[in-house]
């Protein structure tokens, strides 16, 4: 059991309740200054114009009272073609994850995982006091034969298409199967990225009294600063989740933006563009041989030994994405698709400025060395220059005045330094010694 301690001087605070101590704060990892392209969050392009014209038309005598979702709700149960009482809004996603966990998780009950998966699932999980138990994708599979033997009378079963992280999805047969088999359990689908895939399983699972729908209008509608999602299932199913939270959870500005966005939709034109993104993403990818599972999100996973590399460059040319820690996810990335003309030429040229450079220069200031004749077999233009606008390279210097220069001119920088942290706090890759450069080209 953990005490918190909130200073040396400080009369010690209560203790924390039992278990917690297992459960981590989900924390955004901070960006440098130099980061501006944020692809490390599976967010979409700006949001549609409506939904900032409805947040602008919200009174002052509105913001006065507390949030009426009625209308939105109203709006909502008629688009998905269910009654009102069939769907709940909720502060995004996550929330109503967390009133799944609370009205049907409990101490000695259990909560059926397959990673790797959307990680809050776990986290509210936790929260509850469930039994985690879990039993992985296999491959591009999930493991719905595992998942069903499992399970426990009352578990509740997590089963997240398109998955996340890895953007692989679960069939109408899939799903289906795994309610019929466990009707004494309860299955969460979180259909978060459903505009993105290839079928949309909302109407699939409405068959079906125990599957709970989770989407969101983070993903597709652009919305994920709105904190807006809904579950959508059998009635006496979404009664448990009003009641194990707190009412006035959705605000009213974003009731407002959300019944915009009803009225507009999704963009079809959004979707087709971050679908063709994402296959020139996995092809791009795969030739430099890297692993990328065949997805249907707004994401590509990337794996393999040059995963961190990537990751790195990337950050080094201002490109945020998303890396993980020790673990099965360790020697990988996701890449979250840009969903814009200008943002993915961007991040193709940056892409091939880390994984394909076709010249290296070396700066000026950098003394002569033998290690450029042993790079000369090399298919890479090799010269000795200032940063300056061209094709796609790396930028080798031992001067950190200079990376910034070679970082807008859509070079790749690296530094030349023997101190750990000196490449790290102007944001480019470390090079101990020009000699490393022939074992890190392509």
């Amino acid at each position: 059991m953990l005490r918190v301690d909130v200073g040396p001087t400080a009369r010690s605070a209560p203790l924390m309740r039992p278990g917690l101590e297992r459960v981590r704060a989900y924390v955004r990892s901070p960006q440098p200054p130099w980061v501006d392209l944020l692809l490390d969050a599976n967010e979409g392009p700006p949001v549609a114009q409506s939904a900032v014209d409805a947040l602008a038309m919200v009174s002052a005598a509105a913001l006065a009272e507390y949030p009426r979702v009625d209308a939105f709700e109203t709006a909502l149960a008629a688009k998905l073609g269910v009654a009102a009482d069939a769907v709940i809004a909720t502060a995004g996603g996550d929330e109503a994850i967390d009133r799944v966990c609370r009205a049907f998780v409990a101490a000695g009950r259990r909560l059926v995982l397959a990673p790797p998966t959307f990680e809050m699932i776990r986290h509210y999980g936790l929260l509850a006091g469930a039994e985690i138990v879990e039993t992985p994708w296999e491959g591009d599979r999930p493991p719905i034969d595992g998942m069903i033997a499992a399970a426990t009378p009352n578990a509740v079963i997590a089963l997240v298409s398109p998955n996340n992280p890895t953007g692989s999805i679960a069939t109408r047969d899939d799903l289906l199967r795994l309610a019929d088999a466990r009707p004494d359990c309860l299955v969460l689908f979180d259909h978060a990225y459903a505009e993105f895939a290839d079928e949309d399983l909302t109407s699939a699972a409405l068959t079906r009294g125990n599957i709970v729908t989770i989407r969101t209008f983070s993903k597709a509608y652009s919305a994920a600063g709105l904190r807006l999602g809904y579950a959508v299932g059998d009635p006496g199913v979404i009664g448990a989740l009003r009641a194990a939270g707190g009412p006035f959870n959705v605000t009213t500005p974003t009731i407002a933006a959300g019944l915009a966005l009803i009225n507009r939709g999704v963009s079809p034109e959004m979707i087709a563009r971050v679908r063709a993104e994402r296959r020139w993403l996995t092809e791009f990818l795969s030739d430099r041989g890297l692993e990328v599972p065949s997805s249907q999100a707004n994401f590509v996973l990337v794996r393999g030994p040059r995963a961190g590399i990537l990751a790195r460059g990337l950050a080094a040319m201002g490109i945020a994405v998303r890396s993980y820690g020790p673990g099965p996810l360790e020697h990988a990335v996701r890449i979250t698709c840009p969903g814009s003309e200008t943002r993915m030429a961007r991040l193709r040229h940056a892409l091939k400025s880390v994984l394909r450079p076709s010249r290296l220069v070396l700066d000026r200031s950098l003394p002569d060395d033998p290690i450029v004749a042993t790079l000369a077999p090399k298919p890479i233009a090799i010269g000795r220059a200032k940063p300056s606008d061209g094709q796609p390279g790396w930028f080798i210097t031992g001067d950190p005045a200079a990376v910034d220069a070679a970082r807008r001119a859509g070079l790749t920088p690296f530094l030349v330094t023997t101190t750990p942290d000196a490449a790290e706090r102007i944001g480019a890759l470390q090079l101990a010694s020009i000699d490393q450069l022939p074992e890190l080209l392509p």
